[in-house]
């Protein structure tokens, strides 16, 4: 009975939850901008590792994550900010 649980666990909550939110995620943010949190898997599965399976986070790691984070963050706030009237086409 537990193998069938755990079957259903990751089914419905790790492919069919997981789906539904990230197509919801690219309804209300768009396909360029959602397309770049799927940069935050290797992360999750870095965090989840370390809760559930007692993994350590090297150095490594670590400063891997704050580069991914920041290269996203600096990816969705790029588009939002203005160019300089030296750049623009008018």
């Amino acid at each position: 009975m537990a193998d069938w649980f755990c079957l259903f666990y990751m089914g419905f909550f790790g492919t069919v939850l997981g789906f539904v939110w990230y197509y919801e995620g690219i309804r209300t943010l768009g396909p360029m901008k959602a397309s770049l949190f799927i940069n935050f898997v290797p992360i999750s599965a870095i965090i989840l590792a370390f809760f559930i399976l007692g993994e350590p986070i090297t150095p490594s790691l670590f400063v891997g994550a704050i580069f991914v984070s920041f290269g996203v963050y600096l990816t969705n706030t790029a588009s939002t900010r203005k160019t300089s009237p030296a750049f623009s086409d008018a």
